[in-house]
């Protein structure tokens, strides 16, 4: 028997993913930014599916090209499948005193600056509310080098959430104690006919986002992306091992 409030949630997110594609998204390699800006006036789509031992974890993410190196979209972040025949069919938290909280509705946000054919800086957010109707955001800067002669991308960048997003536990392993800033890192390497690309990625700290994800991506239409990867925790983890698998819509 559903709840009223699963029920609820259940139609919300329904119509989001429906609503998704038609209106598609900011990306991410898997956890990170890659920075790419939607081009003006055209559609981006990525879901996400995170595979655990006890969940199924929807990610789902879409914006709208604004121009002018902008775009803007929508995420629903942290929606648990309970994947046991007993207990209820979401797995969700809105208690602020136990963070991080979860599922996360939010506006997406990237501003990028073309600095030189090799080089471009880009920022931006994932801010929006929990279940609870709780605050909470994420914020990034990435520089973003492309490697003319081998086509690699190597995504450097510093971020800062909450902990109603992330959680409570520290965001970087430069200053283990207490600190507010964090570093994401990732890396994107065409391998065949710019069709197949490894992908590595990590984003540091011990919070339920701190992790390493190693995978790839293969273009198998002129639009369409699938990608995999497994993800890692790191040490002293708050996070969970996964396979994640990825559909991207690339306009």
């Amino acid at each position: 028997m559903i709840s009223i409030d699963a029920k609820r949630l259940l139609l919300t997110t329904i119509f989001l993913q429906c609503f998704c594609f038609f209106c598609q998204a900011q990306q991410n390699l898997f956890n990170v930014p890659t920075s790419d800006i939607t081009e003006a006036h055209k559609l981006f789509y990525q879901q996400q599916f995170n595979l655990t031992s006890d969940l199924v974890q929807l990610n789902t993410t879409f914006s709208y090209g604004l121009g002018k190196n902008m775009e803007a979209g929508i995420n629903v972040i942290g929606l648990n499948l309970n994947t046991h025949s007993s207990g209820p069919v979401f797995i969700t938290n809105g208690n602020p005193g136990q963070t991080p909280l979860y599922p996360f509705y939010t506006f997406n946000f990237q501003k990028a600056f073309q600095l030189s054919r090799v080089f471009k800086l880009a920022a931006g957010t994932q801010t929006g509310f929990s279940i609870g109707a709780n605050f909470g955001s994420y914020v990034y800067a990435n520089l973003v080098t492309i490697l003319p002669t081998t086509k690699t991308k190597i995504i450097t960048g510093l971020y800062w959430g909450s902990d109603s997003f992330l959680g409570p536990e520290d965001r970087s392993f430069l200053i283990p104690t207490g600190s507010s800033l964090g570093t994401q890192i990732g890396l994107e390497q065409p391998i065949f006919k710019d069709r197949v690309f490894l992908i590595a990625e990590n984003i540091s700290g011990q919070h339920s986002l701190g992790e390493t994800s190693l995978g790839a991506a293969w273009l198998f239409t002129r639009h369409w992306v699938w990608s995999m990867a497994y993800q890692f925790p790191n040490s002293q983890r708050h996070s969970t091992k996964a396979l994640v698998l990825e559909l991207t819509y690339v306009p």
